[in-house]
Order: structure tokens, then C-alpha cells, then sequence
């Protein structure tokens, strides 16, 4: 999950270098929860929920286009350590409580 949140909040923030690496950070960030989630749920509503998102996020990355101009040069910089930075955060929050109060399921088992 982590890599996932992480890319959610590299997807928000100005351009850096996880955007020109990952063309569309929250699509692959979607995946990776769906499949984390798969994983952890194996009931009949799991499979449905983390499914359909699964398969939305696959469909509509394989449906964009490819961008044909010129990759910029840089490397990473302040924008990606916040991605980093929050995602780490964020995920930290959550499996200190926040998952469990929202959603009714802790994540540690």
C-alpha cells in the first residue's frame, strides 16, 4: 500500500520526477490498492468492489494514449520527497487507527 499512496499524492502534486516515470501515477496507484485489497478479501463483496476497480483501472490505462513529446531531463526533486513524505504519513495514520474507525476492518491482522 505504501507505493500506492505514494503515487496518489504524486499524481497531485507539480510535476516531478515520479510523474515523467510513471505517465499516470494515480492509475497505477489505483491498481496496486485494487490488488492489495483483492489479496486481503477474498468474500464475494471484495471481489466485486476492488474487482471493478481493478478492472476500470487497467481498462483505462490500456485506453491512454501514449505522450510522444520529448521527455523532459531532471531528476527527482522537492515535489517527489513530498509525495513520499505524505504517502508515508498517510499510511502510517491509517494503520494507527484511521483505516479501522472509517472502515470497520483493521488492516494488521
Amino acid at each position: 500500500m505504501i507505493p500506492a499512496l505514494i503515487l496518489s499524492f504524486a499524481s497531485v502534486v507539480p510535476p516531478g520526477g515520479i510523474k515523467r516515470f510513471v505517465r499516470h501515477p494515480l492509475l497505477l496507484a489505483t491498481i496496486l490498492w485494487a490488488l492489495a485489497h483483492l489479496l486481503a478479501n477474498g468474500d464475494l463483496a471484495g471481489v466485486v468492489l476492488f474487482g471493478a476497480f481493478l478492472a476500470w483501472a487497467v481498462f483505462d490505462r490500456v485506453m491512454q494514449p501514449e505522450a510522444h513529446a520529448a521527455e523532459e531531463e531532471g531528476g527527482f526533486g522537492k515535489w517527489d520527497l513530498v509525495a513520499v513524505i505524505a504517502g508515508i504519513a498517510l499510511y502510517i495514520v491509517l494503520i494507527a487507527g484511521l483505516h479501522y474507525w472509517l472502515f470497520g476492518v483493521s488492516p494488521i491482522v
